[in-house]
């Protein structure tokens, strides 16, 4: 081979190369933002997919809300009460008769504030009270078994005979009842 045809050939590499390179780099340029782009349509796609699915099982899951509402509201497991100071009140007579049939005595008692936990309404009842030590088990089960449903949130015992420990028993707890917030 003649150098002419060596140097020919040499050029038609490098014409080959200067087109070939810029053009590669061209669709490297255009290939990562359009296969993000598909990517991102993708992941989309199915993002909407799911939110349809979500979307359509709503009216499902409202059903089977009101079912449990109105299982609970009809079983008296709920407090009623047209506001929520009204079931709180109701809640507190409920407390303070189970203190005196237990044969505890009330030395104070409040209606804390309602609160809201998604549709329920927490009310809650601070009491102050003292009970034979070996009555204050009993009242503890009464409210375990009371209908509608109690929880104690905080209870505090303190001997008022601080030698023998014989003596009452000064309690503070804080009961909490619920009510359908809708």
């Amino acid at each position: 081979m003649s150098t002419s045809a060596v140097r020919k050939l040499a050029l038609r590499g490098v014409a080959g190369l200067l087109v070939l390179v810029p053009a590669t780099v061209i669709v490297i340029l255009i290939a990562d933002p359009i296969s993000a782009s598909l990517e991102q349509a993708a992941n989309n796609a199915n993002l909407a997919r799911r939110y349809q699915k979500l979307v359509a099982e709503r009216p499902l899951y409202r059903a089977a809300l009101a079912r449990a509402r109105a299982t609970l509201t009809g079983q008296g497991m709920l407090y009623a009460g047209s506001s929520a100071e009204l079931a709180g009140a109701r809640l507190q007579n409920t407390v303070q008769a189970l203190v005196t049939e237990n044969g505890g005595q009330i030395l104070s008692s409040a209606i804390d504030p309602a609160r809201s936990d998604h549709h329920l309404q927490v009310l809650t009842v601070s009491l102050a009270c003292r009970f034979a030590a070996r009555r204050l088990p009993r009242f503890l089960a009464a409210l375990a078994v009371q209908k509608p449903f109690l929880v104690v949130r905080a209870l505090d015992l303190r001997s008022t005979d601080m030698g023998t420990h014989t003596g009452p028993l000064d309690v503070q707890l804080q009961v909490e009842g619920f009510r359908d917030a809708s």
